[in-house]
């Protein structure tokens, strides 16, 4: 990560790459630098200035754009910002996913360095995810900034949410941000636990209808937090159990399959491009393969393994870690599509995805 491109030239320049087409997306992109060099200061400590310093740098351009005290969105940072991809087609739009991926960094880089300007920012985000918080436990999937408005009908998932109310109730104390979080796992029981309804939401993806694009993040993300919160009750286990299982029925490729269904799910032969197999689709809007799939599916099996001692989990789990190492380049880099023979350029790579792939391969080195 601090040798990629775009980090070499936020911390030469001191602002963001203007050839990094996905720092459009500066809550995502960035969230993911300044988890990395959180991680790095304790992982490589000859680099933590220069780590320490890039996340600083992140944190305060995402300080820099927050929306400012007074109007509906007060405190989170853009969703969007520039032209490049979607951005320019959803400016002024807030993805509610998103100010969250913002509060865990300022939290994570709070923890770092005992700076109270990042707890400061984290709970003004938290502040305005209490105020908007629906009847119902969760938020409008997407919101226009000048007036707080709803873009569309869809609701927020809102467990990513729910994660960082956790982590701010711990570093605040501040009881409103947990009794909010609680609000929000009863919408995920009361919805996608019965209906099972794991609507993909990207930035970059229009909001579509119920069953329309489903994804295994979602639902991977409800069998983490089951496990995690209830790890030994054999009813949360069994839900969890039952959603890993539609996650690999629908999204893992273990092998490639007759030329005829793969061009149903694909779109396009087979024989034209080069799958690293196996490996895991995103999502029913974008059939690729992508290292964050993996890396998903991956932490899900172990924590299925950790629950239960099924070494079959712990073996598929290896198996896509096989599959990412692989794919691994001699820089270090991991690529974000598996679909070419050289892969992406590494100015395509999503830095979000790399690091939640380091990390899923962290957890299997640690895996017994």
């Amino acid at each position: 990560v601090l040798d990629a491109p775009s980090s070499r030239y936020l911390l030469e320049h001191g602002e963001l790459d203007p050839n990094f087409s996905h720092n459009v997306y500066p809550s995502k992109m960035l969230e993911s630098v300044i988890q990395a060099c959180c991680a790095l200061v304790k992982t490589v400590p000859a680099r933590k200035d220069e780590a320490l310093r890039l996340a600083r740098l992140s944190a305060d351009y995402l300080i820099a754009i927050a929306e400012p005290e007074g109007r509906p969105l007060a405190g989170w940072p853009h969703t969007y910002e520039g032209k490049h991809n979607t951005a320019a087609q959803y400016a002024g739009q807030q993805m509610l996913v998103y100010p969250a991926s913002a509060g865990r960094a300022f939290l994570s880089l709070y923890a770092a360095t005992k700076d109270e300007r990042y707890l400061a920012a984290a709970k003004r985000v938290a502040a305005t995810y209490v105020k908007l918080q629906g009847e119902d436990g969760t938020w409008d999937l997407k919101l226009y900034e000048k007036d707080g408005k709803p873009v569309n009908e869809n609701r927020c998932f809102p467990l990513a949410v729910a994660e960082f109310l956790e982590r701010a109730y711990a570093a605040s104390g501040n009881a409103a941000y947990r009794a909010a979080a609680d609000r929000a796992f009863a919408f995920v029981e009361k919805g996608p636990l019965r209906d099972w309804n794991w609507e993909g939401q990207f930035e970059d993806v229009r909001p579509c209808g119920k069953y329309v694009n489903l994804s295994k993040h979602v639902a991977c993300d409800a069998a983490l937090y089951l496990l995690k919160r209830w790890p030994k009750d054999a009813g949360r286990i069994a839900q969890a159990r039952e959603i890993l299982r539609f996650s690999e029925d629908q999204f893992v490729i273990w092998e490639v399959p007759d030329p005829a269904v793969w061009l149903r799910y694909f779109g396009k032969p087979s024989w034209k491009y080069n799958y690293r197999l196996p490996g895991v689709i995103e999502q029913y809007h974008y059939r690729e393969l992508i290292d964050a799939s993996a890396a998903k599916m991956i932490r899900t099996y172990l924590a299925l393994y950790r629950a239960t001692g099924n070494p079959l989990d712990l073996a598929k789990a290896r198996t896509l870690g096989d599959s990412c190492v692989r794919m691994q380049r001699e820089n270090g880099r991991i690529p974000t599509l598996w679909n070419r023979l050289d892969a992406a350029d590494v100015q395509e790579d999503w830095v979000d995805c790399m690091i939640e792939t380091l990390g899923a391969l962290q957890e299997l080195d640690e895996a017994k």
